[in-house]
């Protein structure tokens, strides 16, 4: 919705603003009024700004409005310039209002005015940010942020002549932002927007933030009895819409599904679309009410047939407090039965329920079908190689023997030497098509028994000739993997029974296969989790080790973390994707550990046999760390090359420019400016400002210029980073 819609009635707005600065009264930003009134008493320029702004025309753009806000702030302070930046809703920061002799030098966004909006805190010019504005020739500025519900919006820039500011910080700017948020409607705006984000664009249903939110305050709200029921229904072949008509054929689709589905919702009923082609249903009852509610909306899609029919769908139910009390266990109980039903052969309904003890559910499985005790051999048969290597992969995971063909003429020949319990066939090869192959197969006493999956993408036709040729089963394309797994297993479990249709597993073993599925992913994911937490207690055990073996390092690992992260996220964010690169920073000195505690504490120069050692902690460091699978990768580079030198005469390498890993070229310019800014045995601490400039005079020789640049960009940050670091360290020394 653009801007300008959200300050239509800006006479409104503006007379109310100014309603509450005299009566001292808001009837909408209650915050922000304590904060205005307080200071008006003081400082009555406000309400007269107030004033002059309801008198303007109702009809200015936000443009316009802005325009005067940045004149009537320039004027008040009587600054150099005065200008308010809005975000977009691409998010870049735009201007949209400036005033002063040098306004029209603003366009491109300074530094200090994103640091303002990224921190959403009053901000003024450090000594790099004011030379960046060195063209502006000003004294002092100042940023402020325009904040909606604790979101920043924009802010207001200010800079003072070289007089500077008749105050030291400017008075009655927070209020004047506050009337700035209302003069430009953007709490107006900003509601919009928060109503757009919990809207799917193309069904114009709740989407999925709208969804889990809704699901969230029914599950807090249901008293002790009460239950609450959770559809997730997944459409049918939906990939073959798209496949055979297109991308606006199956958007048409959904628009058209998506219709017949609100149609249908019932008081207590809510409808979500939380995925491509995945809805949810929230029923203010139990399972017993969804699934009426499935069956009823199951009907009404089956009616529509103009202009073509809508695809049928699979749906899972869950239910609280049955299967839990959280939204996250709902979801994952409904997506377990939704995949059940997916298994039973789709276009129908599985209620959740507990998986039995895994001996018990073995042992039916056992009961329904028993699986030979040696491992299962597929002949698979298909032209496509990269589908045959994919369907390698995910039945060895299963301990499935698996021979190939890529023509029948191929599986003739493998059968000679190769008895598969199962064959999986491809329709559509070349010379002899899977269909005739079938046919032969069946007429072979030889290989009658075998069970045949067939393959394609051509519909319910292939079907229907599938079972004219005898296949035990059919599997339209694109398929689940898994669910192949599923059917050689059934089938393989049966070779030497005679079959009379494709075989169909009970609903109860599909679901509790569905369950030990989930089960085992998320003991997968467990197991991770805690060999991750095993790694951080180690590394952080190795890195309080060092600490204690050298106090020129204490608390040092922690801040060139911080800087490192933070220089890296601007420069090259894709390393971050690297989980070593973290373990990287923090034990970059762990060579240190078998330095002597005399070289590493000694409190004058270090002579050259003393700096040869300590040169050769970043070798130690990473032959100690070299068969750490957790540091393979760019976190062993860190820990060998952060001392190298732009210019080659770093060590241990001597490596130059590119040569030099970027991991380890980011960290040396957070390496240094922690060194310079901690007190040493050898020297006390530099100030930021003395830190700063030397790495920037050191951009070509000692450090990359590429990451000095970036360091320019984020010095903002690191220096808020920095303060929070002294504050909590004057913290712990208050209270020890």
């Amino acid at each position: 919705m653009p801007i300008d819609d959200a300050i239509n009635g800006k006479r409104f707005v503006l007379s109310g603003w100014l309603g509450w600065l005299i009566v001292g009264f808001a009837a909408w930003v209650l915050g922000s009024v304590l904060t205005a009134v307080i200071v008006i008493k003081v400082h009555g320029w406000l309400l007269d700004a107030g004033q002059r702004l309801i008198r303007q025309n109702d009809q200015h753009s936000t443009a316009d409005m802005a325009e005067l806000l940045a004149a009537e702030l320039n004027d008040r302070l009587h600054a150099q310039f005065a200008a308010v930046y809005l975000l977009a809703p691409n998010g870049d920061l735009e201007l949209v209002g400036a005033a002063g002799p040098v306004s029209e030098e603003l366009s491109q966004v300074p530094t200090l005015v994103q640091r303002a909006v990224r921190s959403r805190r009053f901000s003024t010019a450090s000594s790099q940010e004011l030379a960046e504005l060195d063209a502006l020739d000003v004294s002092a500025a100042f940023a402020t942020p325009l904040l909606v519900d604790r979101t920043s919006r924009g802010a207001l820039f200010a800079g003072a002549g070289p007089a500077g500011w008749e105050e030291p910080v400017p008075a009655g700017v927070a209020a004047f932002a506050s009337m700035a948020v209302a003069v430009l409607g953007l709490a107006e705006y900003a509601a919009a927007q928060e109503e757009e984000a919990r809207n799917d664009v193309l069904t114009k249903l709740p989407n999925r933030r709208a969804f889990e939110e809704e699901l969230d305050l029914v599950l807090a709200m249901r008293k002790m009895h009460e239950e609450v029921g959770l559809a997730v229904l997944d459409l049918d072949g939906f990939k073959n819409v798209n496949d055979e008509g297109g991308h606006p054929l199956g958007d048409e689709v959904l628009r058209r599904t998506a219709r017949a589905l609100l149609h249908e919702v019932r008081s207590g009923e809510s409808i979500f679309r939380v995925g491509g082609d995945e809805f949810a249903l929230v029923v203010r009852d139990g399972a017993k009410a969804a699934a009426t509610a499935v069956a009823r909306i199951r009907s009404a899609l089956r009616r529509v047939q103009v202009p073509r029919t809508l695809p049928t769908f699979s749906a899972g139910i869950s239910a609280a407090p049955t299967d839990g009390t959280r939204r996250e266990e709902l979801i994952r109980r409904a997506d377990a039965a939704l995949y059940a039903a997916k298994l039973a052969g789709r276009d129908r309904t599985v209620v959740y329920q507990e998986a039995p003890p895994f001996e018990e559910a073995a042992g039916r499985r056992v009961a329904l079908g028993s699986a030979p005790s040696s491992p299962v051999r597929v002949l698979l048969v298909d032209d496509d190689a990269g589908l045959r290597t994919l369907l390698r992969h995910t039945l060895s995971l299963d301990q499935v023997v698996v021979a190939e063909a890529d023509s029948a003429a191929a599986a003739s020949s493998k059968l000679r030497t190769f008895a598969p319990n199962v064959i999986v066939l491809d329709v559509g090869m070349p010379q002899v098509d899977g269909l005739t192959f079938c046919a032969q197969l069946k007429r072979d006493p030889r290989t009658r028994a075998i069970p045949v999956v067939l393959l394609s993408g051509l519909g319910a036709e292939a079907q229907a000739r599938a079972r004219e040729v005898g296949a035990e089963a059919f599997l339209h394309k694109p398929f689940s993997p898994l669910e192949l797994l599923g059917l050689i297993k059934g089938l393989a479990s049966a070779t030497g029974v005679e079959q009379e249709v494709q075989p169909a597993a009970t609903t109860e073993q599909l679901l509790a296969y569905a369950v030990d599925l989930r089960s085992l992913v998320e003991s997968g994911l467990r197991e991770q989790s805690l060999l991750r937490s095993a790694y951080r207690q180690t590394v952080n055990a190795l890195a309080n080790a060092l600490e204690s073996k050298d106090a020129a390092t204490r608390s040092h690992s922690d801040r060139v973390v911080s800087y490192a992260s933070e220089l890296t996220l601007d420069c090259a964010p894709a390393l971050l994707d690297d989980p070593s690169l973290e373990y990287g920073f923090l034990l970059h000195d762990v060579g240190k550990i078998g330095i002597p505690d005399g070289i590493l504490q000694k409190p004058g120069p270090l002579d050259p046999a003393e700096r040869r050692a300590i040169e050769r902690h970043t070798i130690l460091g990473a032959d100690m760390l070299h068969d750490v699978p957790l540091l393979a990768g760019e976190g062993i580079r860190v820990v060998r090359s952060h001392h190298e030198r732009w210019n080659g005469t770093g060590y241990p390498d001597r490596l130059v420019g590119d040569e030099i890993p970027l991991g380890a070229r980011i960290f040396a310019v957070a390496d240094t400016l922690d060194a310079l800014t901690s007190d040493r045995p050898y020297r006390s601490a530099r100030d930021w400002d003395t830190a700063a400039q030397t790495i920037v005079g050191e951009s070509g020789r000692q450090f990359d210029p590429t990451v000095v640049d970036a360091f320019r960009d984020v010095e903002g940050r690191l220096r808020d980073t920095f303060a929070e670091f002294a504050l909590a360290r004057d913290r712990d020394s208050t209270t020890s």
